[in-house]
């Protein structure tokens, strides 16, 4: 019969070695979460061989220990990494909000877990320029002539980033990504979305292994 636990630490059962403060996920066999993996939340203590251990949840009040793969600014969202580990590289999984640096890899921060982040930031572009790689929305608000954009690499780290890009102005506005954009035609990538000459023409695209994939287009073409 289920049973139901009203605790900020509730007891499992590890598949192995885990070390303290590092995010988890399966129950009943709790492995580390990776980059992309939802997490359960962190191990409270150590746990030195498979068996008995002890997950301090998510939805815990307070706030959670978590070990940084890299360097962190206090008051940056952090987001899953490999091995159960937080990074600041921006994709697809938010686990919350760093309350301290980390300066290096193994470093262990204070994290303000995030259960249902706001992850769609607006950021107004109003010349041509880099368009930043990072979930949210991107608003060309360009006038006078059309925004001639740039858009990067995504890296592995950075798998289920969702990028939304649309413009307030009436210009054909473009973003060049040079043989990343993958919009489920034959040709292969392509390297330029270009924008119909009225405000509201957008695309939304997720990051994937180095590629932008299409997820939606709206008055926008691929070439």
């Amino acid at each position: 019969m289920s049973q139901f636990i009203e605790a900020c630490v509730i007891p499992e059962t590890a598949s192995g070695a885990l070390g303290q403060y590092l995010r988890v996920k399966t129950p009943g066999n709790v492995a580390l979460a990776g980059a992309l993996e939802q997490s359960l939340g962190t191990m409270n203590a150590p746990c030195t061989a498979a068996g008995p251990c002890a997950i301090r949840v998510k939805t815990a009040m307070g706030t959670q220990k978590m070990i940084a793969n890299t360097a962190i600014s206090a008051g940056a969202l952090v987001y899953g990494a490999a091995s159960g580990k937080v990074s600041a590289v921006a994709n697809g999984n938010v686990e919350g909000v760093a309350l301290e640096a980390a300066a290096a890899d193994g470093d262990i921060i204070n994290v303000l877990c995030v259960n249902a982040p706001v992850v769609n930031p607006v950021t107004l572009y109003s010349a041509s320029g880099a368009i930043t790689v990072a979930p949210g929305i991107a608003v060309i608000t360009k006038t006078g002539s059309l925004a001639a954009m740039t858009l990067a690499a995504p890296t592995s780290a950075q798998n289920g980033l969702i990028l939304r890009v649309t413009s307030t102005t009436a210009f054909a506005h473009t973003i060049t990504a040079t043989s990343l954009i993958d919009d489920g035609v034959t040709g292969g990538s392509k390297t330029t979305i270009t924008f119909a000459a009225f405000a509201g023409a957008s695309c939304e695209l997720v990051a994937y292994e180095g590629k932008w994939l299409t997820l939606s287009l709206k008055a926008t073409t691929v070439s």
